[in-house]
């Protein structure tokens, strides 16, 4: 967990099982055991109606164990969420970290965007934006997914790019692709790196 704390900024706190990690919108929970795949967890006052909107919606239920337990379903992608019931006064205010290094939205790398982007488009009622960067973002309320075009296919985290890539290359994180977009931790997370914003301004003097 030092890799968090010490070459991302994150703070380290502890939970009955396992750690959670901190920085402002980012919530990072570890479970103790064998490393495994990164699952998102969706939020909700009612876990009985949410189990019902995402097998409507096409999600297999993989394992279902009730209020306060697990509850992972898998989208037709692949992507995997834990859907937990909290109650709204509890739910954690999402706010910007102090260093702007993390992006309050889930995300993903995959072959095949456009489907993707059309399925949650359905999902979130809200249309897919290309950005400059190539990748399509759906903004639905409290929650967006943004995906983009890659030879692998995986979950990924979204950082600014003002996040501290070489500290993270120096704790044990190593570049995925080419184009130097996508980064894996020593833990197995992959993050994906927000490309720095092109000008849009100029100053002009006359001669």
């Amino acid at each position: 967990m030092q890799f968090y704390r010490d070459h991302m900024g994150m703070t380290l706190g502890s939970l009955e099982e396992g750690l959670v990690l901190e920085a402002g919108p980012m919530r990072m929970y570890l479970d103790p055991g064998p490393i495994s795949k990164t699952i998102f967890e969706i939020l909700t006052l009612d876990l009985a109606a949410s189990k019902a909107k995402l097998r409507f919606y096409g999600y297999e239920v993989i394992d279902w164990m009730g209020p306060g337990k697990t509850n992972l379903v898998r989208d037709p992608f692949g992507l995997e969420f834990n859907v937990y019931e909290q109650k709204e006064a509890s739910w954690v205010e999402i706010v910007p970290d102090e260093h702007g290094y993390f992006r309050p939205m889930i995300g993903a790398a995959a072959s095949n965007v456009q489907q993707i982007a059309e399925f949650y488009s359905m999902v979130l009622q809200a249309p897919a934006n290309r950005l400059s960067d190539g990748s399509l973002l759906i903004s639905g309320g409290s929650v967006g997914m943004r995906v983009f075009d890659s030879e692998h296919d995986f979950p990924a985290v979204w950082l600014s790019h003002v996040a501290p890539v070489e500290q993270m290359i120096e704790g044990g994180a190593a570049f995925l692709d080419s184009q130097h977009q996508l980064l894996r931790d020593p833990i197995g997370v992959c993050w994906s790196i927000e490309p720095r914003s092109e000008s849009t301004k100029a100053a002009v003097h006359p001669i």
